[in-house]
């Protein structure tokens, strides 16, 4: 995850994506407005089309497969239960 100290003073919550600004400021690189839903999921279609990932994947897919992956390294179940909701 990003640097918070990047974000604007205004908005400091961990648990929100945020827009890169097109043009970064010296120490604040993210908009104070948190990534919506669809503008997320739309990332994740591009990203996914970019890297060659075949189907259709959703935000929901990205959280069950960190969640596999962490099972899958012996992570405690309990934090992943606790990071991934």
């Amino acid at each position: 995850m990003y640097n918070l100290s990047y974000c604007s003073p205004r908005e400091r919550t961990s648990d929100a994506f945020y827009t890169p600004l097109k043009i970064p400021k010296t120490d604040c690189w993210y908009s104070t407005v948190p990534l919506g839903h669809n503008k997320l999921a739309s990332m994740v279609k591009q990203i996914c089309d970019a890297g060659g990932i075949a189907g259709f994947k959703t935000n929901h897919s990205l959280r069950a497969t960190a969640a596999t992956r962490l099972y899958d390294a012996k992570v405690d179940e309990q934090l992943i239960c606790e990071k991934t909701g």
